[in-house]
């Protein structure tokens, strides 16, 4: 019962996270940042509709469903089988997708949408300053958010082959 229950919530959990970076990081936020001043309403709109917290809610249900079922399937076997070693593979490219969203989209996102802010605030155009720093935390932004994808894409075609691995 407890297996089964993990295994869905790990599945759409990662089902969720995993596609709604791959769509960010490739779609999404590259239109942003061809829209300019418009991108930054869009993302905007986003952070407020629960974006930032719907994705640490899903990344972290998938984390934590993925090492308690890793840990009742493989606990003694582990890395002594394929799956268990693809499994585990794909669990630290989603763990590293997790570190990067924590340690790097978040805060750029927040410092964009804080001198966003202040820009509005100020009724003027940004100032040449702003418009630089403008520019450096988009491209830090699109560049974790490519990775983000990357890594989530690797994490779930892993899942699958540790899932043929068990079989075979």
């Amino acid at each position: 019962m407890e297996e089964g229950l993990l295994r869905l919530c790990h599945i759409v959990s990662g089902v969720l996270w995993a596609g709604t970076a791959m769509f960010l990081g490739w779609f999404l936020v590259p239109a942003v940042q061809e829209a300019g001043p418009s991108g930054g309403t869009v993302m905007g709109g986003l952070m407020r509709r629960g974006l930032s917290t719907g994705l640490t809610v899903v990344s972290g249900l998938c984390i934590l469903t993925g090492a308690r079922l890793y840990a009742l399937v493989f606990a003694t076997t582990g890395l002594a089988t394929p799956a268990g070693l693809v499994l585990l593979t794909g669990g630290l490219l989603a763990l590293a997708a997790l570190l990067l969203g924590f340690l790097v989209n978040r805060p750029t996102v927040a410092r964009l949408a804080k001198l966003g802010g202040a820009i509005r605030a100020g009724g003027s155009p940004p100032t040449a300053e702003q418009t630089a720093t403008l520019a450096t935390l988009h491209r830090r932004l699109a560049g974790a958010a490519r990775w983000s994808a990357v890594l989530l894409g690797g994490a779930t075609l892993l899942m699958a082959a540790g899932r043929l691995a068990a079989v075979v």
